[in-house]
Parts: structure tokens; C-alpha cells; sequence
């Protein structure tokens, strides 16, 4: 199979197989890689996808919080793998964190091609250490706050997931339940968020304090100790915007303060242009 380090060069390399130990390495080292089936073989199918990631037997993440609808695709390995958003194409899906919104997100996400686009179609980029220089260099004092206090978000889930929007996961499969009550105790758990009931039956949440950046030590035995911009301040400010939610509304710091919407798109509009992309 053919290994791409996407932040790094467009050349590739053949590797033979790869298992946990070098899988960890590799992104602790590269942070973006792309694997590809070897010239002239088959592409991968979900199946061999589904079964990569099985074989690199990382720890099960349970996908918990999220703002996206998303399909499970059926697949025999022992994974779950899910489209990345149900909503039409043309809807805006910014620049974020996997579930940066939430206490504990992701180490390691993993995204497959099954259908290549036929016109566009490429997978934007970004280094977040680079984003956190520029936003620590440009504004100290709204980085100092972000470190300090976190951010919170502000969404309204509807009860049923709503297709036609990017953010429209429903509060029962956004939290994994089947009841209200069951949602409730799930909510009550955690502390420093807060929801309410709306008239029309959706839900309004906000997060507890969430660290927005956060310091990359040691991954693997590879010292790295980098600050990240590890959030979505960003894709909350930019595409959190349905018939249900204001995107001006969607994000404050950590100690409800608001955040100032010229360095919002400032940050929106330095991660555009400093983004890579490529063709999967």
C-alpha cells in the first residue's frame, strides 16, 4: 500500500503492512497521512477500510456529542463507520476539531473515499499549531482568554436528525438515547452544562467549559509540545447556521463572555487560505 505524509510532500512510498505501534508513530511524527491501494491494485473497498482500522486495535470511541447526521455503514470488522454528514452537498462544513466540542474528543480520526467527486471533491487541511501561532501572534489577549476560561457552545437539537443541515443531529442520536428521560440523567451528569425544553420540542444545550487550546506533549515517545487550537470556535461561528440556530450566537468563552466577531473572522479567514488540499 502507498503512505502520502500530506503535510509534508505530495511523494509517496510503498509499505508492506502496518500495525499499531507504526501507525502511532507515523501520525505522532507527520500528523496527516493518506493510504492508498498500491498502483494498479484494486482501490480499497469499505470493507478493507473497516478492517484497517480494526487491525490497528486503537481504543473504541464511543460517538457521543456530535453535531452532524450521520449513516452507520454496516461492515463485518468489529468497528463502526459512519458517513461524514447526511446534509446536501452544497451546505458549509467549516474547518474544525472532530468533536472539539466535547471534554474528551478523538486522537485519531480516520476518513475513506468510497465515490471520488467528479468535479471538486478534495479534503481541506489545516495544521492547527499553525493556526494557534497566528492567533497568538495577531490577538494575545483573545488567546489568553481561550486558554484561561475554554469556550462554550450553544446549539438547538431537533428531535428527529434534520437532513438538509450540516448541524441537524437529533438530541437522541447526538447523546445515544431513546427516551427523555434517559437524556436528562445523560445531561444531569455532566457538570456546568445547560439545556432547556423549547416550546416546539427541540432542545437547547450549552456545553460546560470546553479547553479550546490545547498543549500536544508526548505522543508515542515523540516529544512534541506544541500549543493546538484545538476547537470549534470556528466551524460553531461559521456553520452552525439552520432554521434552528444563529451562528453569531453559538460560541462565547468559558465564562459566557462574549467573543469578538472581527477575530472570529479574522481566524476563519486565515485557516482558508492557509489550508492544504488534497484529492482522496
Amino acid at each position: 500500500m502507498k503512505l502520502t505524509r500530506l503535510f509534508e510532500s505530495s511523494e509517496s512510498e510503498t509499505i508492506n503492512s502496518l500495525d499499531q505501534e507504526e501507525f502511532v508513530e507515523l501520525a505522532a511524527k507527520h500528523k496527516a497521512l493518506l493510504l492508498q491501494a498500491d498502483d494498479g491494485a484494486e482501490p480499497f473497498s469499505v470493507e478493507d477500510f473497516a478492517q484497517l482500522a480494526e487491525s490497528l486495535s486503537l481504543q473504541h470511541y464511543e460517538y457521543v456529542g456530535g453535531a452532524a447526521p450521520r449513516r452507520l455503514i454496516p461492515v463485518k470488522a468489529n468497528v463502526e463507520v459512519f458517513t461524514a454528514n447526511e446534509a446536501p452537498p452544497d451546505q458549509l462544513i467549516p474547518f474544525h476539531h472532530e468533536l472539539a466540542q466535547v471534554k474528551n474528543p478523538p486522537m485519531y480520526l480516520f476518513f475513506y473515499c468510497d465515490r471520488p467527486s467528479e468535479t471538486g471533491g478534495e479534503t481541506a487541511l489545516i495544521d492547527s499549531t499553525l493556526v494557534y501561532r497566528y492567533v497568538a501572534e495577531t490577538f494575545p489577549e483573545f488567546t489568553e482568554k481561550l486558554k484561561t476560561h475554554g469556550a462554550r457552545y450553544r446549539r438547538v437539537l431537533p428531535c428527529e436528525d434534520d437532513k438538509e443541515s450540516p448541524i441537524g443531529r437529533s438530541f437522541y442520536s447526538c447523546y445515544q438515547v431513546e427516551n427523555k428521560t434517559d437524556l436528562e440523567k445523560k445531561l444531569n451528569d455532566i457538570p456546568g452544562l445547560e439545556y432547556q425544553w423549547m416550546p416546539d420540542g427541540c432542545l437547547e444545550v450549552i456545553t460546560e467549559p470546553i479547553p479550546a487550546i490545547r498543549m500536544i506533549e508526548q505522543q508515542h515517545n515523540h516529544g512534541i509540545y506544541q500549543w493546538t487550537f484545538h476547537n470549534s470556535v470556528i466551524a460553531a461561528f461559521i456553520g452552525w447556521q439552520d432554521c434552528r440556530n444563529d451562528r453569531m450566537k453559538s460560541v462565547c468563552f468559558g465564562n459566557n463572555e462574549e467573543m469578538d466577531l472581527d477575530v472570529l473572522q479574522s481566524i476563519a479567514e486565515f485557516s482558508k487560505i492557509s489550508s492544504s488540499f488534497h484529492q482522496l
